[in-house]
């Protein structure tokens, strides 16, 4: 089974210091500095977060994160990146 954020919360697994950097660096691009510390936040409480379905398509591999999209990479890791940020 591959790993992604999804399997991380529901197996109750923190994220290490270098996915929390790869999924910072991966959903925060252009984000003002208020935005990329609260992210900082969120991503030091997983797995203590509210999970949600698109969670496993951020893809965690050798300490580094990818996104799977579907039909629109944009709208979706801005889906992600509200939906961690919402908490």
């Amino acid at each position: 089974m591959q790993e992604s954020l999804a399997t991380r919360i529901s197996g109750n697994e923190e994220l290490t210091i270098d996915e929390q950097a790869s999924i910072h660096e991966l959903l925060m691009k252009r984000c003002g500095s208020n935005t990329k510390q609260k992210m900082w936040q969120v991503l030091a409480r997983v797995p203590y977060i509210f999970n949600y379905g698109i969670f496993n398509r951020v893809m965690l591999e050798n300490g580094r994160a990818n996104y799977c999209a579907g039909q629109s990479y944009s709208d979706e890791i801005r889906t992600v990146r509200e939906l961690l940020l919402k908490g």
